[in-house]
């Protein structure tokens, strides 16, 4: 009996509790870290989309300056394409790109009468976004 007390005693290895401390510390790092990545691709799609209405506003710009006046909002996708190689697509979901008389912005419904949308992918929440991603209610 004392041989097989002496044999346990000189084996390595983890107890159970030890193992169940680990995945425990485990699981409270994961609980942490997870929101916070998330976070950061919310971040990250919105200040893609930022960057892409200050490219099409660019565009525009180019536009007024070569030609004296904003492209008609129903010319305002080739006057795009001419610019840049495709309009983007919106990366925060239920987002799209807007466009009426020289300005765009995104946001996920229309902004009212005479805006052209460059996605066609909006949903029914009036979330307006600028070029600087700051909410912005007319």
């Amino acid at each position: 009996m004392k041989a097989i007390n002496k044999r346990l005693r000189n084996k390595k290895g983890f107890t159970l509790i030890e193992l169940i401390v680990v995945i425990a510390v485990l699981g409270i790092l994961a609980m942490i870290a997870i929101p916070k990545i998330t976070g950061i691709q919310d971040d990250a799609k919105e200040n893609v989309d930022k960057q892409n209405v200050k490219l099409m506003q660019n565009a525009v710009e180019m536009y007024a300056a070569e030609n004296g006046n904003y492209p008609a909002n129903n010319e305002i996708k080739s006057v795009l394409e001419r610019y840049i190689d495709k309009i983007p697509e919106p990366q925060q979901t239920g987002y799209s790109f807007w466009y009426n008389e020289g300005k765009i912005k995104y946001q996920s419904e229309s902004p009212g009468n005479g805006w052209v949308n460059l996605n066609g992918n909006n949903e029914n929440k009036n979330n307006e976004k600028d070029e600087n991603g700051k909410d912005n209610q007319e």
